[in-house]
Protein backbone atom coordinates (compact mmCIF):
# COMPACT_ATOMS: atom_id res chain seq x y z
CA UNK A 1 0.00 0.00 0.00
CA UNK A 2 3.31 2.29 0.22
CA UNK A 3 3.07 2.93 -3.55
CA UNK A 4 -0.64 3.76 -3.17
CA UNK A 5 -0.84 7.21 -4.06
CA UNK A 6 -3.59 9.18 -2.27
CA UNK A 7 -3.66 12.51 -4.53
CA UNK A 8 -7.40 12.67 -4.87
CA UNK A 9 -8.04 13.28 -1.26
CA UNK A 10 -8.30 16.46 -0.02
CA UNK A 11 -6.15 16.38 3.11
CA UNK A 12 -4.11 18.82 4.99
CA UNK A 13 -2.63 15.73 6.87
CA UNK A 14 0.08 13.08 5.71
CA UNK A 15 -1.19 9.99 4.87
CA UNK A 16 -0.34 7.55 7.80
CA UNK A 17 0.90 4.14 6.71
CA UNK A 18 1.06 0.66 9.09
CA UNK A 19 3.17 -1.87 7.49
CA UNK A 20 1.52 -1.91 4.26
CA UNK A 21 -1.58 -3.06 5.45
CA UNK A 22 -3.56 -0.16 6.36
CA UNK A 23 -3.50 3.95 5.96
CA UNK A 24 -5.47 6.48 7.47
CA UNK A 25 -5.59 10.25 6.91
CA UNK A 26 -7.95 12.90 7.66
CA UNK A 27 -8.69 16.40 7.33
CA UNK A 28 -10.09 16.86 11.05
CA UNK A 29 -8.44 19.87 12.29
CA UNK A 30 -9.71 22.27 10.04
CA UNK A 31 -12.70 24.15 11.18
CA UNK A 32 -15.66 24.66 8.43
CA UNK A 33 -16.24 28.64 8.39
CA UNK A 34 -19.97 29.21 9.57
CA UNK A 35 -20.99 30.57 6.14
CA UNK A 36 -19.76 27.12 4.33
CA UNK A 37 -21.68 24.90 7.37
CA UNK A 38 -24.91 27.11 7.26
CA UNK A 39 -25.37 26.62 3.34
CA UNK A 40 -24.34 22.93 3.57
CA UNK A 41 -27.27 22.31 6.45
CA UNK A 42 -29.86 24.38 4.66
CA UNK A 43 -29.32 22.61 1.55
CA UNK A 44 -27.93 25.82 -0.19
CA UNK A 45 -25.67 25.70 -3.08
CA UNK A 46 -21.98 25.77 -1.90
CA UNK A 47 -18.91 25.79 -4.84
CA UNK A 48 -17.21 21.63 -5.12
CA UNK A 49 -13.95 21.74 -5.72
CA UNK A 50 -12.08 19.02 -7.60
CA UNK A 51 -8.58 17.60 -6.48
CA UNK A 52 -5.56 17.76 -8.55
CA UNK A 53 -5.43 14.30 -10.03
CA UNK A 54 -6.05 12.38 -13.10
CA UNK A 55 -9.24 10.00 -13.10
CA UNK A 56 -10.06 7.16 -13.63
CA UNK A 57 -8.08 5.39 -10.71
CA UNK A 58 -8.99 1.52 -9.37
CA UNK A 59 -9.12 1.32 -5.55
CA UNK A 60 -7.19 -2.27 -5.03
CA UNK A 61 -7.71 -1.25 -1.05
CA UNK A 62 -11.24 -1.37 0.69
CA UNK A 63 -12.12 2.04 2.07
CA UNK A 64 -14.30 3.52 4.67
CA UNK A 65 -14.99 7.45 4.87
CA UNK A 66 -16.52 8.74 7.49
CA UNK A 67 -17.61 12.38 7.08
CA UNK A 68 -17.79 15.00 9.85
CA UNK A 69 -19.09 18.28 8.06
CA UNK A 70 -19.42 19.33 4.90
CA UNK A 71 -19.83 16.92 1.89
CA UNK A 72 -17.96 14.36 -0.15
CA UNK A 73 -19.03 14.01 -4.03
CA UNK A 74 -17.91 10.45 -6.32
CA UNK A 75 -18.89 8.31 -8.97
CA UNK A 76 -17.70 4.73 -7.98
CA UNK A 77 -17.82 2.31 -11.09
CA UNK A 78 -20.08 4.74 -12.95
CA UNK A 79 -22.82 5.02 -10.14
CA UNK A 80 -22.71 8.78 -8.20
CA UNK A 81 -22.64 8.90 -4.62
CA UNK A 82 -23.10 12.00 -1.70
CA UNK A 83 -20.90 11.68 1.27
CA UNK A 84 -22.39 14.90 3.21
CA UNK A 85 -22.09 15.46 7.13
CA UNK A 86 -22.49 11.95 9.26
CA UNK A 87 -22.14 9.99 6.73
CA UNK A 88 -20.00 6.86 6.06
CA UNK A 89 -19.50 5.54 2.94
CA UNK A 90 -18.22 1.80 2.59
CA UNK A 91 -16.10 0.87 -0.82
CA UNK A 92 -15.03 -2.83 -1.27
CA UNK A 93 -12.43 -3.76 -3.12
CA UNK A 94 -11.39 -3.05 -6.63
CA UNK A 95 -13.47 -0.21 -7.18
CA UNK A 96 -12.95 2.40 -9.55
CA UNK A 97 -12.98 5.86 -8.77
CA UNK A 98 -13.75 7.90 -11.47
CA UNK A 99 -14.83 11.22 -10.07
CA UNK A 100 -13.94 13.57 -6.76
CA UNK A 101 -15.48 16.67 -5.76
CA UNK A 102 -16.02 18.26 -2.22
CA UNK A 103 -16.69 21.32 -0.37
CA UNK A 104 -14.20 22.99 0.61
CA UNK A 105 -13.55 23.15 4.68
CA UNK A 106 -15.20 19.13 5.18
CA UNK A 107 -13.75 17.28 7.46
CA UNK A 108 -13.55 14.12 7.21
CA UNK A 109 -11.38 10.76 8.14
CA UNK A 110 -10.64 7.93 5.52
CA UNK A 111 -9.25 4.07 6.54
CA UNK A 112 -7.95 1.98 3.89
CA UNK A 113 -7.49 -1.47 4.44
CA UNK A 114 -5.30 -4.15 2.55
CA UNK A 115 -6.69 -7.71 1.60
CA UNK A 116 -4.14 -8.88 4.24
CA UNK A 117 -5.39 -6.52 7.15
CA UNK A 118 -8.84 -7.34 6.22
CA UNK A 119 -8.26 -11.24 5.74
CA UNK A 120 -9.04 -11.94 9.49
CA UNK A 121 -11.90 -10.89 10.20
CA UNK A 122 -13.59 -11.26 6.88
CA UNK A 123 -15.68 -14.42 8.04
CA UNK A 124 -17.04 -12.66 10.66
CA UNK A 125 -20.70 -12.34 10.78
CA UNK A 126 -20.51 -8.36 10.58
CA UNK A 127 -18.17 -8.66 8.12
CA UNK A 128 -20.06 -10.54 5.87
CA UNK A 129 -23.09 -7.56 6.41
CA UNK A 130 -20.70 -5.28 4.84
CA UNK A 131 -19.75 -6.88 2.52
CA UNK A 132 -23.11 -8.31 1.00
CA UNK A 133 -22.82 -6.30 -1.42
CA UNK A 134 -19.64 -6.56 -2.34
CA UNK A 135 -19.67 -4.94 -5.94
CA UNK A 136 -21.24 -1.71 -4.80
CA UNK A 137 -20.53 0.82 -1.69
CA UNK A 138 -22.63 1.47 1.02
CA UNK A 139 -23.38 4.48 2.14
CA UNK A 140 -25.07 4.49 5.92
CA UNK A 141 -26.13 7.65 7.59
CA UNK A 142 -25.00 7.77 11.26
CA UNK A 143 -26.37 9.97 14.17
CA UNK A 144 -24.17 12.64 15.68
CA UNK A 145 -23.69 10.72 18.83
CA UNK A 146 -22.73 7.38 16.48
CA UNK A 147 -20.26 9.85 14.22
CA UNK A 148 -18.69 11.20 17.53
CA UNK A 149 -18.19 7.02 18.96
CA UNK A 150 -16.42 6.57 15.60
CA UNK A 151 -14.41 9.83 15.45
CA UNK A 152 -13.05 8.78 19.19
CA UNK A 153 -12.05 5.61 18.24
CA UNK A 154 -9.92 7.32 15.16
CA UNK A 155 -8.38 9.72 17.04
CA UNK A 156 -7.77 6.75 19.49
CA UNK A 157 -5.98 4.45 17.01
CA UNK A 158 -3.84 7.40 15.00
CA UNK A 159 -2.49 8.51 18.40
CA UNK A 160 -1.12 5.28 19.41
CA UNK A 161 -0.39 3.67 15.71
CA UNK A 162 2.07 7.60 16.03
CA UNK A 163 4.10 6.10 18.45
CA UNK A 164 7.29 4.42 17.92
CA UNK A 165 7.58 2.50 21.54
CA UNK A 166 3.96 0.84 20.98
CA UNK A 167 4.72 -3.24 20.49
CA UNK A 168 1.71 -4.23 20.24
CA UNK A 169 0.23 -2.89 16.69
CA UNK A 170 -0.55 -5.97 15.31
CA UNK A 171 -2.82 -6.75 18.26
CA UNK A 172 -4.14 -2.85 17.78
CA UNK A 173 -5.21 -2.87 14.22
CA UNK A 174 -7.02 -6.50 14.41
CA UNK A 175 -8.60 -5.03 17.18
CA UNK A 176 -9.48 -1.97 15.81
CA UNK A 177 -10.82 -3.68 12.33
CA UNK A 178 -13.46 -5.99 14.37
CA UNK A 179 -14.23 -3.04 16.37
CA UNK A 180 -14.89 -1.09 13.10
CA UNK A 181 -16.49 -3.49 10.83
CA UNK A 182 -18.70 -4.59 13.71
CA UNK A 183 -20.27 -0.91 15.04
CA UNK A 184 -21.01 -0.81 11.26
CA UNK A 185 -22.30 -3.42 10.45
CA UNK A 186 -24.51 -2.51 13.92
CA UNK A 187 -25.50 0.82 12.26
CA UNK A 188 -26.04 -1.18 8.75
CA UNK A 189 -28.95 -3.26 10.13
CA UNK A 190 -30.21 -0.72 11.60
CA UNK A 191 -30.72 1.76 8.68
CA UNK A 192 -31.92 -1.37 6.85
CA UNK A 193 -34.68 -1.93 9.47
CA UNK A 194 -35.46 1.96 10.19
CA UNK A 195 -36.04 1.63 6.17
CA UNK A 196 -38.58 -1.36 6.12
CA UNK A 197 -40.48 0.35 9.07
CA UNK A 198 -40.49 3.92 7.24
CA UNK A 199 -42.68 1.72 4.64
CA UNK A 200 -40.09 1.91 2.19
CA UNK A 201 -40.28 -0.95 -0.21
CA UNK A 202 -37.98 -3.08 -1.45
CA UNK A 203 -36.33 -2.87 -4.67
CA UNK A 204 -38.21 -4.08 -7.92
CA UNK A 205 -37.95 -7.08 -9.63
CA UNK A 206 -36.57 -4.82 -12.57
CA UNK A 207 -34.39 -3.26 -10.42
CA UNK A 208 -32.87 -5.58 -9.08
CA UNK A 209 -32.08 -7.12 -12.36
CA UNK A 210 -30.53 -4.13 -13.05
CA UNK A 211 -28.18 -3.90 -10.77
CA UNK A 212 -27.69 -7.96 -11.12
CA UNK A 213 -26.68 -6.30 -14.49
CA UNK A 214 -24.66 -4.26 -13.35
CA UNK A 215 -22.67 -6.36 -11.21
CA UNK A 216 -21.92 -8.64 -14.24
CA UNK A 217 -20.76 -6.17 -16.36
CA UNK A 218 -18.69 -5.46 -13.31
CA UNK A 219 -17.15 -8.75 -13.47
CA UNK A 220 -17.02 -9.80 -17.04
CA UNK A 221 -17.35 -6.90 -19.33
CA UNK A 222 -13.40 -6.64 -20.16
CA UNK A 223 -13.88 -10.48 -21.36
CA UNK A 224 -17.80 -10.51 -22.38
CA UNK A 225 -19.80 -7.26 -24.31
CA UNK A 226 -22.21 -8.82 -26.12
CA UNK A 227 -25.83 -8.47 -24.79
CA UNK A 228 -26.73 -11.86 -25.18
CA UNK A 229 -24.39 -13.22 -22.56
CA UNK A 230 -26.23 -10.64 -20.19
CA UNK A 231 -29.56 -11.63 -21.40
CA UNK A 232 -28.25 -15.36 -21.22
CA UNK A 233 -27.10 -15.08 -17.50
CA UNK A 234 -31.12 -13.64 -16.75
CA UNK A 235 -32.72 -16.44 -18.75
CA UNK A 236 -34.44 -13.74 -21.06
CA UNK A 237 -34.83 -13.28 -24.72
CA UNK A 238 -32.34 -9.88 -25.97
CA UNK A 239 -35.08 -7.78 -26.36
CA UNK A 240 -37.00 -7.99 -23.23
CA UNK A 241 -33.76 -8.01 -21.62
CA UNK A 242 -32.82 -4.91 -23.23
CA UNK A 243 -36.43 -3.05 -23.01
CA UNK A 244 -36.49 -3.90 -18.74
CA UNK A 245 -32.57 -2.39 -18.62
CA UNK A 246 -33.34 0.91 -20.41
CA UNK A 247 -36.80 1.01 -18.81
CA UNK A 248 -34.76 1.18 -14.97
CA UNK A 249 -32.00 3.14 -16.30
CA UNK A 250 -32.90 5.03 -19.09
CA UNK A 251 -29.73 3.95 -21.09
CA UNK A 252 -29.19 0.41 -23.02
CA UNK A 253 -27.37 -2.20 -21.65
CA UNK A 254 -24.93 -1.80 -24.99
CA UNK A 255 -24.15 1.57 -23.21
CA UNK A 256 -23.43 0.59 -19.64
CA UNK A 257 -21.15 -2.72 -21.28
CA UNK A 258 -19.72 0.00 -23.34
CA UNK A 259 -18.89 2.80 -20.22
CA UNK A 260 -17.42 0.09 -18.05
CA UNK A 261 -14.63 -1.42 -20.72
CA UNK A 262 -13.89 2.34 -21.37
CA UNK A 263 -13.54 2.90 -17.49
CA UNK A 264 -11.24 0.01 -17.16
CA UNK A 265 -9.01 0.84 -20.50
CA UNK A 266 -8.85 4.16 -19.14
CA UNK A 267 -7.47 2.82 -15.46
CA UNK A 268 -4.40 0.34 -17.43
CA UNK A 269 -3.63 3.03 -19.95
CA UNK A 270 -3.09 5.97 -17.26
CA UNK A 271 -1.14 3.31 -14.80
CA UNK A 272 1.94 2.93 -17.03
CA UNK A 273 2.23 -0.43 -16.33
CA UNK A 274 0.57 -2.20 -19.64
CA UNK A 275 1.14 -0.89 -23.38
CA UNK A 276 -1.54 -0.36 -25.68
CA UNK A 277 -1.49 -3.86 -26.98
CA UNK A 278 -0.70 -5.53 -23.86
CA UNK A 279 -4.38 -3.53 -22.81
CA UNK A 280 -6.21 -4.69 -25.89
CA UNK A 281 -5.27 -8.60 -25.03
CA UNK A 282 -6.08 -8.10 -21.85
CA UNK A 283 -9.73 -7.09 -22.59
CA UNK A 284 -9.96 -9.46 -25.27
CA UNK A 285 -10.49 -7.20 -28.01
CA UNK A 286 -8.70 -9.07 -31.36
CA UNK A 287 -6.73 -6.65 -32.26
CA UNK A 288 -5.00 -3.32 -30.88
CA UNK A 289 -6.54 -0.94 -34.10
CA UNK A 290 -9.96 -2.63 -33.75
CA UNK A 291 -9.59 -1.59 -29.48
CA UNK A 292 -8.53 1.64 -30.69
CA UNK A 293 -11.40 2.36 -32.96
CA UNK A 294 -13.53 1.29 -30.19
CA UNK A 295 -12.11 3.77 -27.64
CA UNK A 296 -11.58 6.41 -29.97
CA UNK A 297 -15.01 6.08 -30.71
CA UNK A 298 -15.91 7.00 -27.03
CA UNK A 299 -13.13 9.33 -25.79
CA UNK A 300 -12.14 11.49 -29.13
CA UNK A 301 -8.87 10.21 -28.59
CA UNK A 302 -6.64 6.92 -29.46
CA UNK A 303 -5.55 4.77 -26.85
CA UNK A 304 -2.08 6.42 -27.48
CA UNK A 305 -3.07 9.91 -27.20
CA UNK A 306 -4.82 9.40 -23.66
CA UNK A 307 -1.66 7.91 -22.52
CA UNK A 308 -0.08 10.93 -23.67
CA UNK A 309 -2.36 13.05 -21.37
CA UNK A 310 -4.87 13.78 -24.44
CA UNK A 311 -1.33 15.13 -26.74
CA UNK A 312 -1.72 13.70 -30.51
CA UNK A 313 1.16 11.80 -30.80
CA UNK A 314 3.61 12.57 -33.82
Amino acid sequence: MSNLSLGMIPSVDKPIYVDDTLVIVDDLKREMTPEIDNSITRGKNTELTNPDFEFPCKMEFATVLFCKAGGIFCSLNLKSYEVTTDCILIIPFGIILDKLQYYMGTRFAIICFTKDCFVNDIASRSSKIILKNRFEPLLLHASRENMNLFMDGYWILKQIIQRNDFYFRQDLLAGFVQVTTSSLAQLALLQDRANKEAGNKAHSRDELLFESFLQEVQSHSGSERQLTYYASKAFMSTKYFAKIIYDVSGRHPSDWIKDNVILEAKVMLKSGIYNVKQISDLLHFPNSSFFGKYFKSSVGLSPRQYMMGGRKSK
